[in-house]
């Protein structure tokens, strides 16, 4: 997604002349793209044509700690280009439960209102207690996935019998299963 493909999404519509897009969301690290990292050039780009059409910018950071890591920009930075922010904790932050939505108190509440009239629950949810290792090891999750995701990158690439090694810049690997289809079994069968 471009700056100039947002411009063009939230041009009014000629035939009813009314806008039609409420919010631009910005997913950062694309998950639909393996896990790569959104530009922080581009999502400011994204960000000023969204303000000049007065629509507010929402920033799906499940995995932006992973994106801050690989791209050596800071999470603030690209919080500061969104209205809104969603944190996925276990995916970065290491720990084992819960999701965070940041923003204004008035954006808050509308997410809140919003999450009960599609079903959510109003309250907390019922969790489970950290490990005894998280504390110590958090830290380390958002560097840790990337290293795991190259080698399993790698061995795919070895038992696919492929030239070039997918591409993975934080911790997620794609793979075409179809690839894997003619390498015969460990018993000899396919």
């Amino acid at each position: 997604m471009t700056a100039e493909q947002v411009g063009r999404a939230l041009a009014p519509d000629v035939v009813y002349d009314v806008e039609v897009v409420d919010l631009v969301c910005v997913e950062n690290t694309r998950g639909s793209a393996g896990g790569r990292v959104f530009p922080i050039e581009e999502i400011r780009s994204i960000r000023k044509v969204a303000q000049g059409a007065n629509v507010p910018v929402h920033l799906d950071g499940a995995r932006i700690f992973n994106a801050s890591v690989a791209s050596g920009v800071d999470v603030a930075e690209y919080a500061a280009e969104a209205d809104t922010l969603h944190v996925l904790r276990l995916e970065g932050l290491g720990a084992p439960i819960g999701s965070l939505v940041c923003g204004t108190a008035e954006a808050i509440r509308e997410a809140r209102r919003i999450k009960i009239l599609f079903g959510g629950r109003g309250g907390r949810r019922a969790s489970s207690r950290p490990p005894a290792s998280w504390p110590s090891r958090r830290a380390e999750a958002p560097a840790r996935g990337p290293r795991a995701a190259r080698r399993l990158a790698e061995g795919w690439r070895s038992a696919a019998r492929r030239d070039r090694p997918a591409h993975v810049e934080t911790n997620m690997v794609l793979v075409d299963t179809d690839a894997v289809a003619s390498i015969p079994s460990r018993s000899g069968s396919a």
